[in-house]
């Protein structure tokens, strides 16, 4: 017990981190579970300073103070192009940290990659922030993120957007609505559980958050009538990812829990029904034993970051040098 308290108190930001990334802290009694499901989910990584170095807190929007988090591998050459990975944290888009994602950030930069994790408008009762707004930051953020990494030396050639519930739903949107006009060449994007679209039906398990989404999230006033006629059915695309998918669109890798009882299995099948149709090359994956945590299926999450790890080998070469 002692050593498994140590660990709690050794790896107390990324647990709780995790907990409020994916809401599930009653399902956590002990230090013991908590490391088991972080590590079945493979959301652990060591870090050496041997693997690189990390610029912590730089500001990308100093009206909003909004800050991002830059991990340089020692792998990769410097003045050599490099791919680069962004990762966008969960929270049902109203909390979370950028440090959540500290552990993606960490593993692909020991692969040789250019990682960042990033903070974006939250919606709280002061800041009633939309999708369109969080998207903004991410390009403010793509476009810092660029130059900074070029002053250190690793100019960026490509990158892919990646992030879990909420930051999946925002890489999936970003990636697939504003590719055209990124300022870095997006060549692919992963995401683990992210809900898909905000149309009338998709939240079976709480029927009443389709409408309530609909309006906070697009910051279009309008009525239940005209949501669920479909009046507003270019609102409602606007901030669904699925609903953007099209021959054009990126790679994707895609992981849903069979279990999940926050995001359920409608928003998986939208978006693997639109990589499908549209014949966009994809890897989708389903943890059938897992709920949203994604914490009971190893192999699921080894298959996950084996897909990663291909997707960056043939897409990143492909944007060339």
């Amino acid at each position: 017990m002692k050593k498994s308290f140590r660990f709690l108190i050794r790896h107390w930001k990324a647990i709780f981190g995790i907990i409020f990334l994916l809401g599930c802290s009653g399902c956590i009694t002990t230090a013991v579970v908590i490391h088991k499901k972080l590590k079945n989910a493979d959301y652990l990584e060591d870090w050496k300073k041997s693997d690189g170095t990390v610029i912590t807190d730089i500001v990308y929007d100093s009206q909003k103070n909004l800050k991002y988090d830059l991990y340089l591998p020692a792998k990769a050459e410097k003045d050599k192009t490099v791919g680069a990975m962004l990762f966008i944290h969960g929270g049902g888009w109203r909390t979370g940290r950028k440090s959540d994602m500290s552990f993606a950030c960490k593993r692909f930069a020991k692969e040789g990659y250019v990682t960042a994790t990033m903070q974006y408008s939250l919606v709280s009762k002061e800041n009633k922030a939309t999708f369109v707004d969080m998207l903004n930051d991410i390009s403010k953020c793509l476009e810092h993120m660029r130059l900074k990494a070029s002053e250190e030396h690793y100019p960026i050639k490509a990158v892919a957007l990646s992030g879990i519930s909420a930051g999946g739903h925002l890489s999936m949107l970003y990636a697939y609505s504003r590719a055209k006009t990124s300022p870095i060449p997006i060549a692919f994007v992963f995401q683990q559980v992210g809900p898909s679209s905000f149309e009338k039906g998709m939240w079976t398990n709480h029927p009443e958050w389709d409408y309530g989404l609909a309006v906070g999230g697009s910051g279009v006033e309008m009525s239940k009538e005209d949501y669920e006629s479909g009046k507003m059915a270019d609102v409602v695309k606007s901030i669904s990812p699925a609903l953007w998918i099209d021959e054009n669109t990126v790679p994707t890798i895609a992981a849903y829990g069979g279990k999940d009882w926050l995001v359920p299995s409608t928003h998986a099948e939208k978006v693997r029904k639109a990589l499908e149709t549209h014949h966009v090359p994809h890897v989708f994956i389903v943890y059938p034993n897992s709920d949203h945590f994604l914490c009971n299926d190893p192999d699921c999450a080894k298959q996950y970051r084996q897909a990663i790890l291909e997707f960056a080998r043939k897409y990143f070469d492909s944007k060339g040098e």
